[in-house]
């Protein structure tokens, strides 16, 4: 029988991106396979919604897919291959390709020219449409139970429902449906937890600070080691951004085992060196005397936080250089280079939530996201033990892991 012919029945658990771009490949190669996706909720592609501030942060610019998959705390070895399947060009292509002109911004960040992420989700509902893909809304999957001939599903209405091939792309919440079904059907669980999240600050030192933003800091948690270079964002419950986000991925499973009480430091001027802000203080000791330090900052930051960390230093608000002591530089210089914090606590990013943890890499081919366990059994998606950097990582891992494994249920034979 030729495969591209065969009539089998496909059943999706999540109608997140990997399992909307999974059904889509599915029918674009056999369009005979009855395709059906459950979503337990009464919204489909809710993480894409919120995605970049709701600008959908779909994918990178990185094309190479070592490089690419370096940007995985969890999974980075295991998706080099599956990059080279289809990677983050394709990716732009395929979008590009269907109608959504794309853009590239900071740190490669690919988002629609459009600004929203009703570009991409309308584009994905409207190519299930064409292609008849059946998608119920309101209708999740409860159990999974195997048969001689695939699948019998309780669904969440309390109906049944046969299927050949089961793909499950629910995941990305802690003990989601998709994690209890992977379970029952006999894969092993990473314990999930957290990941991309900001600090919360206890007895926040900065707190009328709130909404100032930094380009270009180091943040680093001296006790595990780690560190992290990019743009943060003061919020009034503690520090968000780029580099809290990336650190947090990195260090998830470390910060958890502390109960997410720990401190960092940030270098809020990696790029200048202590000497040259030595030869600044003398500079301004000699020339601008008269000067008040609060409103003469020596860095490139926002006035704002100079104040802040001028004060912190021990300069009042009428101090002037020439009241300017070694022991108010070596303060200052302290506080620029290495401002100490007590974290007490995370907080979600915006609406987004991510995960690391779920069904174990080694259990699944991720040549095909084909379960070895389970004969008919795929994986998709943040159900995975895969998480990203923030920079639209964690999309692309959805798009790649979502279009092979579309791609594999409607070619199997088993």
């Amino acid at each position: 029988m030729n495969i591209f012919l065969m009539i089998m029945n496909i059943s999706i658990c999540g109608a997140g991106a990997s399992g909307l771009f999974a059904s889509i490949r599915c029918k674009q190669i056999n369009r005979n396979a009855d395709v059906t996706v459950f979503e337990k909720s009464d919204q489909v592609l809710s993480k894409v919604s919120v995605s970049g501030g709701g600008r959908c942060n779909l994918t990178n610019n990185i094309d190479d897919p070592k490089a690419l998959a370096m940007n995985y705390p969890r999974g980075k070895k295991e998706l080099i291959s599956p990059f080279y399947r289809f990677g983050t060009t394709d990716t732009i292509r395929w979008f590009t390709e269907k109608g959504v002109p794309l853009k590239t911004e900071d740190n490669g960040r690919v988002f629609p020219v459009s600004d929203s992420s009703s570009s991409i989700v309308d584009l994905l509902i409207n190519e299930t449409k064409r292609l008849g893909v059946k998608i119920r809304k309101q209708c999740g999957i409860k159990h999974a139970f195997t048969s001689s001939s695939g699948f019998d599903l309780e669904l969440s209405d309390n109906t049944f429902y046969h299927c050949d091939r089961l793909l499950i792309a629910a995941g990305g919440e802690i003990e989601s449906e998709g994690i209890g079904i992977s379970r029952h059907l006999g894969h092993s669980i990473q314990k999930q937890i957290p990941s991309l999240f900001s600090f919360s600050l206890y007895d926040h030192p900065v707190k009328e600070l709130a909404g100032v933003s930094v380009k270009d800091i180091v943040i680093s948690v001296p006790e595990i080691r780690l560190s992290q270079r990019g743009a943060i964002l003061i919020t009034h419950q503690g520090f968000s951004g780029p580099s809290v986000l990336s650190l947090s991925s990195l260090a998830a499973r470390k910060l958890y085992e502390r109960d997410y009480s720990f401190k960092c430091t940030i270098n809020w001027c990696p790029g200048v060196s202590s000497e040259k802000l030595r030869e600044s203080i003398s500079c301004m000791r000699k020339q601008s005397a008269t000067a008040i330090v609060h409103n003469t900052p020596i860095v490139t930051i926002p006035s704002r936080l100079w104040r802040a960390l001028a004060g912190m230093s021990g300069c009042d608000s009428s101090m002037t250089w020439a009241s300017f002591t070694k022991k108010h530089e070596f303060s200052l210089l302290n506080k620029l280079f290495s401002s100490e914090f007590n974290v007490k606590g995370k907080a979600a990013n915006k609406s987004e939530f991510v995960t690391c943890g779920g069904v174990k890499l080694s259990e699944i081919s991720l040549k095909t996201m084909k379960s070895k366990i389970c004969p008919g059994l795929f994986f998709s998606g943040e159900i995975l033990d895969i998480d990203g950097l923030t920079g639209g990582f964690n999309l692309q891992a959805a798009w790649t892991t979502g279009y092979i494994a579309g791609e594999s249920m409607a070619h199997d034979k088993d």
